[in-house]
């Protein structure tokens, strides 16, 4: 019998801004996770520096990413973005279906 293929995981961290989102998506990755967030393009040597012009191409790259390591089969991939309306997590759980990764939100 063959063994089983482990298992992939996409969790979408969700929820308002400053309610611990980014502490636990750390403590969930542990050592093997990979944790993507929006935010991060907006760190400017070593400080967070927010444009609003930039936002939507940001996301579009922080999800791009997260394809990648999809594509790359990564065995655990976390979103750690406010993801409060449904449309902002679509993309993920889209591309997730794509590459056979189980959805979890926290």
């Amino acid at each position: 019998m063959e063994a089983d293929k482990a298992s992939k995981t996409l969790i979408l961290m969700r929820g308002l801004p400053g309610s611990g989102k980014s502490t636990k998506a750390k403590k969930l990755a542990g050592e093997q996770g990979l944790v993507f967030s929006t935010d991060d393009f907006f760190m400017v040597k070593g400080e967070y520096v927010f444009d609003p012009k930039m936002i939507g191409e940001y996301h579009e790259r922080n999800h791009e990413r997260a394809a990648v390591a999809m594509k790359e089969e990564k065995p655990l991939i976390i979103i750690d973005n406010t993801n409060i309306k449904l449309w902002e997590m679509r993309k993920y759980v889209e591309s997730a279906e794509q590459y056979g990764y189980e959805v979890r939100i926290e």
